[in-house]
């Protein structure tokens, strides 16, 4: 069953695992045929045996155990006695682990067998590709990964093409279970062009292929593709080719073709075609007809991991028959389900990857539409915000892109990146980006509060602006239309900066705002764009206002309940002494708040692990971004994104700016400004792009002048407005934000009891 997102990358990694299952390490010996008639028990045994003898090999340990199976468990049994170590024995125990039901039984059975292979290449890369699979098959794919890049650098060492093919195919679509499309896709290579047809790993690397054409804009490449694939034999095959050929036609708008795909799709009647055939009388405009056909699909029984994505389907084809309060009903029990689910997985990772599957977050998108046009704009707030919390802090996961082109060099950067991953997804499950909270509750405890979230529902993007506790919401315009003004925006340009400065924020929102209020950005998908330098009515945003960043309103709220602090102060510069401009910075911040700065040697891992409960931490230092994620780089190590959410490292404000001699690579300040806030931290002021030294030491002073500490939104707008008045380019002072609350515990104390 083919539909996209999460569960098509399940459907490839089955596949994966069946042509494992139906192929063995190839050897020199691989011609040996002493299995020709196993009904003939004694010859081939015989035959078996005398192959082996003359060539002591993977394969022909491998046909000698299948002749002494066809005698039943007894014999094998009694061939394991006689050979208890060597390729005898480790083929026996590769047997028995394909037949254990119990994946960790399975699993030990499958190490012992690894144990056994020695020096044996061909056997040991046969051992690890098992391993991997039955971990991806028990949902563990952090190991699959680390296991399949042993296999990968073991099949370098043996050096045969062919089973470098194949591990590279099996390296790809772990990568992109993983959510790593472009690594995967990199990882797989031209194996297509290079596999047999009657290889069994041909029609992994053709769906896995196609699937990323189809997923990023090349509809007509992926129909050349998966009609490849559906001309491979294999049922199973070419029961997945044909579903994404009908994905192809649907999405190309050619409904003619998606009928006919769906008439001849194998299993005529069962779930996937019922499934189809909806979609394709929805497309048609006949609901009616789409509705009987979902109903069908249900009383198929479909699979529980299925079961919210038909959910959905039938609330869009409630819609189309104005069954809308059914409609709300239905995509309630798809957005439970799938919460229900995602609560049931034991893997941290899985719940990430499933969090990121475009056919997850449907049902929420279309509930807020509804939402919309009803005129229930609270209702339409809280259901944007269940979806906002149920979302990962993609910068957390700021990685270095693989750019490697040796398998080998590839599986072993994204073994590091499946570790990271695990380490950072297993410490938000308590942190507060994991918090999901009713929109009633937000709006009480938000009252006080201007909040601004930007949200992409049925390709429009939305401005749910709650004001005080009032929530009001903006069509902004289709996605397509806003992009180039975007891009421009990203890019500094000022016609973007002026365009899209009067299109995310229609006039009546500035209303009763003035220079000194702090407005909450929950900028989504948008979160690229520099909102201080756009401009309204000749002036710079942060002239009209001061923000705040926060992934969510609950986040936000979160945030306020975490404030426990020392009432220390860190600051911490030029570790490695070749950064005399961060130098400069960290004694100019330390003079300003009274303390010593911890230069060089001083300016340690131990040094930050003290500011977990700091009122300040402030960073001069190199960042960098990595296959295992953003680093802090200090004298004597590193402390990475996943250290400082595992670690708990939580000061009340961190300030990340980074100077121009210590310019990063990547995202890294985004990413570890992410993994303060989910670690706790209140306030964090971050550059998004390098600063050169003067204008960084200046907005700096400036912030910390303009009462940074208790106001960091505020300070840092003041700082920003001053960089302005002194024609500062805004390449310049743009680049630091403000996330988190926008003041301090104390402060935000003080202004509520004025």
């Amino acid at each position: 069953m083919t539909k996209g997102g999460f569960e098509q990358r399940m459907v490839v990694l089955l596949l994966a695992a069946g042509a494992a299952a139906a192929s063995c390490a190839h050897s020199a010996t691989s011609t040996v045929q002493c299995d020709v008639d196993l009904s003939a028990k004694r010859d081939a045994v015989a035959a078996c045996t005398a192959a082996y003898a003359r060539s002591p090999s993977t394969e022909t340990a491998r046909l000698l155990v299948q002749a002494y199976a066809a005698h039943g468990d007894a014999a094998v049994t009694s061939l394991l006695v006689t050979n208890p170590v060597g390729p005898i024995a480790a083929e026996i125990w590769h047997q028995r682990a394909n037949k254990i039901d119990d994946g960790h039984a399975s699993v030990a059975a499958f190490q012992r067998a690894l144990a056994l292979r020695g020096s044996d290449l061909a056997g040991q890369v046969r051992e690890l590709e098992a391993l991997s699979e039955r971990f991806e098959m028990m949902g563990d794919p952090r190991l699959a990964l680390t296991t399949e890049a042993r296999a990968v650098d073991v099949a370098a060492r043996l050096n045969d093409p062919l089973v470098i093919l194949h591990t590279r195919v099996t390296l790809a679509t772990n990568l992109i279970a993983i959510g790593d499309d472009e690594s995967g896709i990199r990882a797989l290579g031209d194996t297509s062009s290079q596999l047999g047809e009657r290889d069994p790993y041909l029609p992994i690397a053709l769906i896995t292929e196609g699937e990323y054409q189809r997923t990023h804009g090349h509809p007509l490449l992926a129909r050349q593709t998966f009609s490849r694939a559906a001309a491979l034999h294999g049922e199973h095959i070419q029961f997945v080719a044909h579903g994404n050929l009908i994905e192809v036609a649907l999405a190309l708008g050619d409904l003619h073709e998606a009928a006919r795909l769906v008439e001849t799709l194998p299993h005529p009647k069962g779930i996937s075609h019922n499934w189809y055939a909806a979609r394709v009388a929805l497309a048609r405009g006949t609901p009616a007809e789409a509705l009987q056909f979902v109903d069908q699909a249900f009383a198929a029984r479909p699979s529980m991991s299925f079961q919210p994505v038909l959910q959905t389907l039938r609330g869009e084809i409630l819609v189309a028959l104005g069954r809308e309060q059914e409609a709300i009903i239905e995509f309630y029990r798809a957005i439970n389900t799938f919460e229900s689910q995602l609560e049931d997985l034991e893997i941290d990772e899985l719940k990430t990857f499933a969090q990121r599957d475009p056919d997850r977050r449907a049902p929420y998108e279309q509930l807020f539409a509804l939402y919309v046009r009803a005129g229930r704009p609270r209702d339409a707030f809280d259901i944007s915000q269940r979806a906002i919390g149920r979302a990962y802090l993609d910068g957390l996961t700021a990685t270095a892109p693989i750019v490697a082109q040796d398998p080998s060099a590839v599986a072993r950067e994204a073994g590091i990146r499946a570790d990271a991953m695990h380490v950072i997804a297993t410490s938000l499950r308590s942190s507060c980006p994991s918090k999901v909270l009713s929109g009633d509750v937000l709006s009480h405890a938000l009252v006080k509060d201007i909040i601004w979230t930007f949200f992409v529902a049925n390709s429009h993007v939305w401005l749910i602006a709650l004001d005080h506790g009032d929530p009001s919401v903006d069509d902004l315009g289709t996605v397509v239309e806003l992009q180039p003004l975007i891009d421009g925006a990203i890019a500094l340009r000022e016609p973007s900066l002026a365009a899209l400065g009067e299109r995310l924020a229609p006039s009546p929102r500035w209303t009763g705002i003035g220079s000194n209020t702090v407005i909450h950005l929950a900028a989504g998908p948008l979160e690229r764009v520099p909102f201080g330098a756009l401009v309204l009515g000749g002036k710079r945003w942060i002239e009209r206002a001061a923000f705040a960043y926060a992934p969510s309103a609950a986040v936000l709220v979160e945030l306020r309940r975490r404030h426990s602090t020392n009432r220390s102060i860190v600051v911490i510069g030029d570790p490695h002494g070749d950064l005399p401009g961060a130098r400069l910075e960290a004694i100019a911040t330390a003079a300003t708040l009274g303390v010593q700065a911890k230069l060089g040697a001083d300016a340690s891992v131990a040094a930050i692990k003290t500011s977990a409960h700091a009122q300040v931490l402030a960073v001069a230092s190199h960042a960098r971004v990595t296959p295992g994620g953003a680093e802090l780089q200090l004298a004597d190590g590193v402390v990475s994104a996943a250290d400082v959410v595992d670690l708990g490292i939580a000061p009340e404000l961190a300030v990340l700016a980074s100077c121009q001699s210590a310019a990063v690579t990547g995202d890294a300040w985004g990413a570890l400004a992410g993994a303060f806030l989910a670690a706790g931290t209140q306030n964090v002021i971050a550059a998004r792009w390098s600063l050169d030294d003067a204008t960084s030491r200046g907005l700096i002073s400036e912030f910390y002048a303009s009462g940074g500490v208790e106001r960091p939104a505020l300070g840092l707008a003041i700082a920003q407005r001053v960089a302005i008045a002194h024609q500062i380019p805004v390449s310049a002072w743009a680049a630091l934000v403000a996330l988190g609350t926008g003041e301090t515990a104390t402060e935000r104390v003080n202004t509520n009891e004025q």
